[in-house]
Parts: C-alpha cells; sequence; structure tokens
C-alpha cells in the first residue's frame, strides 16, 4: 500500500496584537526584513489596534504551514482606488521557497476577496537602488517570486518616501510592481493611473500613517518632503507619453543565498482505505465488548432483561459516538 504525504497551508487575519501566533510572525518579520526596508514593529501593533483612518485599510496576515508560524504579510487596501498594496510579505528561514510563497499568496489573495476588499490591481514598492543590481535580500525574493505572478515594472523613476524621520538608509530608488485581477499580463497603463497611484501611496498611506508618531514640527516637515518627491516623481512622468508600459519579465537573482527552488518537509498520512479498516474492526470489537458485558450483568447482578437493555444502549450509543467522531477526524485531517 503507497504512502500518503501532504502539507497544509492557512492564512489568518491578525485581529489582536496580544495574539501568540502574531508575535511569531512579527519575530519572522524582524529576523528577515533588513533595516532600510523595516517599519517599526510598535507602528505595526498601533495600526493594527486602532485601525481607524477611512482613507485605508490595514491588513496583517499569519501565514501557517502544517499549524506552523512561517510567514508574515502586511498589506494596504485603498477602497478609492481597489488597489491592494503589498508592504511586506516575508518568510521564516527555511521557508523562503515557491513551493510555500505560492500557495500563500493564493490564499491571501482569496481571503481578501471574500472580506470584501476586491482589487483591480496589486501593487508593491521593491527596492531598486544600483538599478536592481544590489539591492537587499528580501526585495530580491520578493522581485523574484511575484514576477512569476504576472507582476510588471511600471517604467517611470519612483522613491520610496523615509520610513520614519530617522531612517535616513530608507530613502532610496525603488521600482513600483504591479499585476491586474485580469487573466492577461498588464501592458500599459496611462500616466493619470501612475500619477494617482504614486499621489495615493504618498499621501493617502505614508503620510498618513507616521501622523500618529511625529511631532507637529517633525510632520510638518515630512510632509513637505513627500510633497517635493511627489512633485518630482510627477515630473518625470508628465514627461512620458500618454501611457507608460508595464514590463513583464521574469526578473531572476544572480545571489545563490536566494535560490527559492525546494520542497518542504510534508507529513506522512493514513490511507482512507485503513480508516475504513479500523471503523469495521472497531464495530465488530464494540459489540463483543457488548455481549461479554451482557453476560457478566446478567450472571452477577440478576437484572431485568428490560434494565440491562436499557444500560446496554446507552453505552453503545456513547462508545459509537466516541468511536466515531475519532475516526471522521482522523479521515479529514
Amino acid at each position: 500500500m503507497h504512502e500518503v504525504v501532504k502539507n497544509s497551508y492557512k492564512v489568518k487575519i491578525a485581529s489582536k496584537g496580544d495574539d501568540e501566533d502574531l508575535i511569531k510572525a512579527l519575530k519572522i518579520y524582524n529576523d528577515e526584513t533588513p533595516p532600510e526596508i523595516k517599519t517599526e514593529t510598535n507602528h505595526i501593533l498601533h495600526w493594527l489596534e486602532s485601525n481607524n483612518n477611512d482613507d485605508f485599510k490595514f491588513l496583517i496576515f499569519i501565514i501557517y504551514l502544517d499549524n506552523m508560524v512561517v510567514g508574515f504579510a502586511e498589506i494596504a487596501y485603498f477602497r478609492k482606488i481597489r488597489t491592494s498594496f503589498i508592504d511586506y510579505l516575508t518568510f521564516k528561514s527555511g521557508y523562503r521557497l515557491n513551493a510555500v510563497f505560492f500557495p500563500s499568496f493564493s490564499l491571501i489573495q482569496n481571503l481578501m476577496d471574500k472580506n470584501g476588499y476586491e482589487s483591480d490591481y496589486w501593487v508593491t514598492e521593491i527596492n531598486n537602488k544600483k538599478n536592481g543590481e544590489h539591492i537587499d535580500k528580501e526585495s530580491s525574493f520578493l522581485r523574484r517570486l511575484l514576477s512569476m505572478e504576472n507582476f510588471g515594472v511600471i517604467e517611470f523613476d519612483y522613491f520610496q518616501p523615509a520610513l520614519g524621520e530617522n531612517n535616513f538608509e530608507s530613502f532610496l530608488p525603488a521600482k513600483l510592481h504591479i499585476k491586474s485581477n485580469a487573466t492577461t499580463e498588464l501592458k500599459e497603463l496611462s500616466k493619470n493611473t501612475v500619477i494617482n497611484l504614486v499621489k495615493t501611496i504618498y499621501f493617502t498611506y505614508y503620510l498618513n500613517w507616521y501622523q500618529a508618531f511625529m511631532a507637529e514640527k517633525e510632520f510638518e516637515e515630512y510632509q513637505l518632503e513627500l510633497e517635493k518627491l511627489f512633485a518630482q516623481v510627477k515630473e518625470g512622468i508628465i514627461k512620458d507619453p500618454v501611457s507608460i508600459s508595464v514590463e513583464q519579465r521574469i526578473l531572476l537573482t544572480v545571489d545563490d543565498s536566494q535560490k527559492t527552488a525546494g520542497s518542504v518537509p510534508a507529513k506522512s498520512v493514513r490511507s482512507k482505505v485503513i480508516y475504513s479498516f479500523a471503523i469495521t474492526t472497531s464495530v465488530f470489537l464494540l459489540l463483543v465488548l457488548v455481549f461479554f458485558v451482557y453476560q457478566f450483568i446478567y450472571k452477577h447482578f440478576g437484572l431485568k432483561e428490560e434494565s440491562i437493555a436499557t444500560l446496554l444502549s446507552a453505552i453503545i450509543t456513547g462508545l459509537t459516538t466516541i468511536v466515531g467522531i475519532y475516526i471522521s477526524r482522523k479521515i479529514k485531517s
């Protein structure tokens, strides 16, 4: 008889900051995310708990493999432009593989649709320092795998704003990667669509986000820097033709440490035939047990047959229910 193996993937939307699994997911985020693209975890927890902004919905996903926390995802949903912005999508060391990434990302998309966050576009910004040749490992990992999910690169000059007032390394050239919900590849976007997208990211997301953590003067300075940056990006977009191309290409990495091929350990699963045999055997043994109990009670206690029948009926019902529940759960799992 052939052995059966399986993996079980699961994704959950976090709702409370004291969720033990969220703490595990945040540790993965902290361990795997380099400083130049990292947001402070206390900021993340603040937005998870408050999440009272009407302009965007902040969502954190906990990713499981075989009931073990292996990943963390952070997504902002912009309802006005029906766009999901992937802020972070990272996995525990040893699970940064195609076999984990693709089913997990698929579950995230399905979960968002089921919760009413329907998206025309999925977007993320990825480090493009030195034209993407020497970028951080997290950006390299995400760029590689999203390109195989039909994400294309919007061909214009974009910059990731600073992640707060003191993280100077986080202000860097980046690329916006985008895919539509259509089955066909996205080839181009109008200039107005790109301008509106950048404006939403800068002011609906970044500006609102850091307003909660900055003093008034610092916030005014940060807002001014965003306005200057947006004006610079917008000027470059306006110089382009009527539409801006979206380049579809598989963005592989030359860094051997970022290889994503491979498999994860799988659980051995007993065949359902075995459990069917177990059910039959259990029922047979149960009947044998009932017979001997009947003989014992009748012989030693002298109870009436009606009383014995009532007692045994209750015992049989209870045992059958317990055995049935246990075996059905085993089959489903």
